[in-house]
């Protein structure tokens, strides 16, 4: 199974079109190698059937993927007119990190600010004034200034035990954990956003 063949390596074959609503969208092929038994009338029914449903199921998948884009760039939209409506620095900041999980679905979405030397969590999603005395806000603030200092974006995922991350395209492996991911994107030089 698997591997390319040449024509000298093909016995028999089925080609079977994906095709749906009058729209191809491909081919489906299964090959035997020669001297393996022909294909029989039941396999190129099955074949073609199968063709059927890969089709529709391939179709349902783009429409999927269209009406999900459509979605994002209109909550983009959305947002985009809501931040251009001010210029209330404090009211754009809380409308990013609360309305980013319409385009980028997370738990928690961040802003950090630097102005000069000074390094501020600004906006948290969630919370409408970030808490200076919350222990886990002043630990986020610490990950982010860290992360600020790296000047560049970050990865960070949990995927089956194993910690990924991902720093100007060098990828570590360590440790493990529950399961979670992170990023953290530059916005500019001196701006800093998160998701959880």
């Amino acid at each position: 199974p698997g591997g390319s063949y040449g024509p000298e390596e093909v016995g028999s074959a089925i080609c079977a079109p994906l095709v749906v609503d009058e729209s191809r969208l491909g081919v489906l092929e299964v090959i035997r190698p020669p001297g393996g038994p022909p294909f029989e009338e039941d396999d190129k029914d099955f074949l073609e059937e199968l063709a059927r449903q890969a089709a529709i199921a391939i179709r349902n998948s783009n429409l999927l993927l269209a009406e999900r884009k459509a979605h994002e760039l209109d909550a983009l939209l959305d947002i985009s007119r809501e931040i251009t409506a001010t210029l209330d620095l404090d009211r754009v900041l809380l409308t990013i990190v609360n309305r980013a999980d319409a385009i980028v679905p997370c738990e928690r979405c961040a802003i950090l600010l630097v102005d000069g030397r000074a390094m501020n969590l600004r906006a948290v999603s969630g919370h409408l004034e970030v808490d200076r005395k919350d222990p886990r806000l002043r630990d986020l603030e610490e990950v982010l200034s860290w992360a600020h200092l790296g000047g560049q974006g970050l990865y960070v995922s949990e995927l089956d035990g194993a910690i990924e991350t991902r720093l100007s395209q060098q990828i570590f492996e360590t440790g493990s954990g529950s399961s979670w991911s992170h990023a953290l994107l530059a916005l500019r030089p001196s701006y800093w956003v998160t998701g959880a």
